[in-house]
């Protein structure tokens, strides 16, 4: 018989350590089959299959005794405080000696996701009195309620749900960096300032971090107590290419990633590509424990890493290469452009969106000077009306005479009501007529305008506009709104849309009065930034700029990547070497686990060799001198390996 400690680093076999030639029992066969199955079907740490970890747990430690994957990290120097986070990318987090800091450090991207939901128990198993004391850990009664996203589901599966979801941070790629649980609330800001804390903490200065409402959030954290230490540390917000264009363009002038410098190609929405994979966890996770949920996710962020982004690496290297090279050969195209707009040189682009949101930021509301010209129009055009009130009031109780009365009609009552009214319609000319003066004095009017008058019909024309802009917002507000509700019933392609909303009825009568009242001004292209050439060549330069960003990161990234799979490598068969005599049996593990790390070494060197001969390549493949941190976070000690 022979036994088995998991598959080699062929796949077909594993290392034998025993053959025995006995007699062989039932139980006997049953545990060597269940260890062979076990380490066939999670080979690689695969979370797609649901099978009972548990389960297969009891047997292997039966069979195998205490798990070696504590004492082989303690053997790498793996054990110590915040050593996954400062290692979890060799791209973002690698260093070479002597080489030049880059814009950003890192650059990651931070999102929420409330697929992994956990109903809530009737009893929390587990807890017992005392534990958040003894793990330093705050109670969930204590949690911050700060949100940034205030929405009507979320309140409502609090009830149901203990844990609605995971909010992580990733590396642009896309290795995890940090994930925290969403406890019985929504995407809180909380959860970001946490994982925003640490990164500053652990990682330190120049990061660059993407969120789809990081314009907003960036304001939280100015008011915040991590304001001071960001903005020390460099810390930088920008919004998605794709949640970015969905934002205002004030806000993309200044935070999309098409324009923010030192991103390079990045689009900065790597978490929804995770969220797309992750989802398929969460069948599996409705009714497991807090202890089992975590370890679901934690197995399956283990696999993402080692064997889906890793293998993926050298694949984003090269083809963000190849895009690089292709945009920079535009080169010429935007110069053409420049000499056909007239463009001198390179720093308009930049005045351009200087100006445009100075422009768009003045007009998030009215104009105060127009505002009070529009409020002094409506006074007058109600002070008119005001006094043909008046006077059709004064007419009734010149004339009228209570010997007419029928005898029917109290004709006391009657002359007090005409008499009233006519002293209500005094009172309204007089209150309007006042606000009138008062208008007129602040606005420097000497004699107020008459219809027709020129000042007239310029604040007729900017009452008329106002009031068509209002219905053009309140219709496209409400139209979208009830697109994206019909979207998530499936039910944007029928009839629902034109069928159900009154409201929206309501609101297109109120547009087309509007419209109709409206002689429609032509579009006029006064400034430079507005116009539709400008915009592309504006866009132009800055796919340009970055391209040319790119280039430079991705040369250091693939040193990088060479650096440290050379090093790395040499790390683990000295480590194995050390232990070879003392603990051989940790060093057998020592050096699976190298192979576990360096299975898609082969493949990352041979695609970067044939990027390294492709015209346009400027880099190098040859290994550096590399530093690699293996120390705690708050510390800044490093070690450098070699053979």
């Amino acid at each position: 018989m022979v036994w088995y400690t998991g598959l080699s680093q062929s796949g077909l076999g594993g290392e034998v350590i025993q053959e025995y030639n006995g007699d062989l029992n039932a139980q006997t066969i049953a545990l060597v089959n269940i260890f062979f199955t076990y380490s066939a079907i999670f080979s690689g740490s695969n979370p797609y299959v649901v099978l009972s970890i548990k389960t297969f747990v009891k047997s292997l430690c039966d069979i195998q005794g205490p798990s070696v994957h504590q004492h082989v990290q303690c053997a790498l120097g793996s054990d110590m405080p915040n050593w996954r986070l400062i290692n979890a990318c060799p791209r973002c987090l690698y260093h070479i000696e002597g080489k030049p800091a880059l814009w950003f450090q890192l650059r990651c991207t931070m999102d929420g996701n409330n697929s992994l939901e956990q109903l809530a128990q009737k009893e929390q198993i587990g807890e017992v009195d005392g534990a958040d004391q003894s793990m330093g850990g705050a109670s969930k009664e204590h949690l911050d309620t700060r949100v940034n996203l205030n929405e009507a589901v979320t309140s409502k599966m609090w009830g149901i749900y203990d844990e609605t979801g995971m909010f992580l941070a990733l590396c642009r790629h896309s290795f995890v960096l940090l994930i925290t649980d969403m406890v019985q609330s929504g995407e809180l800001a909380k959860y970001p300032l946490a994982i925003l804390n640490k990164l500053l903490d652990v990682i330190s200065k120049d990061i660059g971090m993407g969120y789809n409402i990081g314009c907003s959030f960036g304001t939280t954290i100015n008011k915040s107590p991590l304001g001071s230490k960001a903005r020390s540390l460099q810390f930088a917000f920008s919004v998605g290419a794709f949640h970015g264009h969905a934002h205002l363009r004030p806000c993309q002038t200044s935070h999309l990633a098409t324009y923010t410098q030192g991103l390079g190609l990045e689009h900065l929405e790597q978490c929804e590509s995770f969220f797309s994979a992750s989802n398929k966890l969460a069948s599996s996770m409705w009714y497991m424990s807090v202890f089992h949920c975590h370890q679901a996710i934690s197995q399956y962020c283990y696999h993402h890493d080692n064997f889906e982004a890793y293998s993926r690496l050298s694949k984003f290297l090269v083809d963000n290469y190849k895009q690089a090279v292709e945009i920079r050969a535009t080169n010429y195209a935007l110069a053409k452009t420049m000499n056909s707009l007239g463009i001198a040189s390179t720093d308009v682009f930049h005045n351009w969106l200087k100006e445009e949101w100075e422009y768009l930021s003045g007009l998030k509301k009215e104009p105060k000077l127009e505002t009070l010209q529009m409020d002094y129009y409506r006074k007058l055009v109600k002070l008119d009306e005001s006094e043909f009130g008046k006077n059709a009031a004064t007419q009734e109780w010149i004339s009228y005479d209570p010997n007419n009365i029928s005898k029917a009609f109290d004709a006391q009552d009657q002359t007090h009501r005409v008499e009233t009214q006519h002293r209500h319609a005094i009172e309204n000319r007089d209150d309007l007529k006042s606000e009138v003066q008062a208008l007129e004095t602040h606005l420097g009017i000497r004699h107020w305008w008459t219809t027709g008058s020129e000042e007239w019909e310029k604040a007729k024309e900017m009452v008329t506009m106002a009031k068509y802009q209002r219905a053009l917002d309140k219709l496209e507000s409400l139209v979208v709104a009830c697109l994206f509700e019909l979207t998530k019933l499936n039910m944007s392609r029928t009839d629902a849309l034109r069928a159900r909303s009154q409201v929206i009825r309501t609101a297109v009568t109120t547009y087309n009065i509007a419209a109709s009242e409206l002689n429609r001004p032509k579009l006029s292209w006064d400034q430079p930034w507005a116009q539709p050439a400008a915009c592309l060549a504006l866009d132009q330069y800055h796919n340009l700029v970055h391209a040319k960003e790119e280039i430079i990161r991705l040369n250091r990234e693939i040193q990088l990547l060479t650096t440290s799979i050379h090093e790395e490598t040499a790390y683990i068969q000295l480590m194995a070497k050390e232990h070879q005599q003392s603990d051989p049996l940790l060093a057998i593990q020592i050096q699976k686990f190298g192979w576990e790390l360096g299975c898609c070494n082969d493949l990352h060197l041979m695609r970067l060799k044939k990027l390294g001969k492709m015209p346009g390549f400027s880099g190098t493949l040859l290994p550096g001198q590399g530093v690699l941190r293996r120390s705690s976070g708050y510390s800044d000690v490093w070690g450098y390996y070699s053979e």
